[in-house]
């Protein structure tokens, strides 16, 4: 017979014969994870989903959690597309920070804005193109044309009205 032990859960009395970790399955799903075994409370854990819905697949529970990519005016194409943009702060006067991203407009400023403490980085333009690196590229010629220093990376020393004339053209382009 296995020995029982009390659930180490502090919400929990019952008794387990999981010896191993100790907690019953009442407090966790018991799915092996990452980090050893899934300890979250088995009515909130995603493992197991289709256990308890009536035997659905693991394909089928995944789709439950899609990554959210926000559409540009409902443009579709495939792995290449996207957008440039070109991204400004105030506290980077005369610099313009230019690259490409699936995402558009908001997500793209969450993303800078995440790490910045005054949380004011803000969009200068975006367009949608079909070869999202092909247009960075030829977006970074045209502005290191134009740049009156250096770039640093992906930063440029333009004016933000420069910058959306040059994302514009591109736009066009690509």
């Amino acid at each position: 017979m296995a020995k029982r032990v009390r659930c180490k859960m502090s919400r929990c009395n019952t008794q387990t014969s999981n010896t191993k970790y100790g907690i019953c399955s009442n407090c966790h799903c018991g799915e092996k994870s990452g980090r050893g075994i899934c300890r979250k409370d088995p009515s909130k854990c995603r493992h197991n989903k289709s256990k308890r819905s009536g035997g659905g697949n693991k394909a089928t529970s995944k789709k439950r959690f899609p990554k959210p990519i926000e559409k540009y005016d409902g443009k579709k194409g495939g792995k290449r597309t996207g957008v440039v943009y070109g991204v400004a702060n105030p506290a980077f006067p005369g610099w313009v920070k230019l690259g490409y991203q699936m995402e558009t407009g908001k997500k793209i400023i969450s993303r800078y804005n995440m790490y910045c403490p005054k949380r004011n980085f803000k969009m200068v333009d975006q367009e949608w193109v079909y070869s999202k690196i092909k247009a960075e590229n030829r977006l970074h010629e045209l502005a290191e044309k134009k740049s009156s220093q250096p770039r640093s990376g992906e930063w440029f020393k333009i004016s933000q009205k420069v910058a959306k004339k040059l994302i514009q053209k591109v736009g066009k382009e690509f």
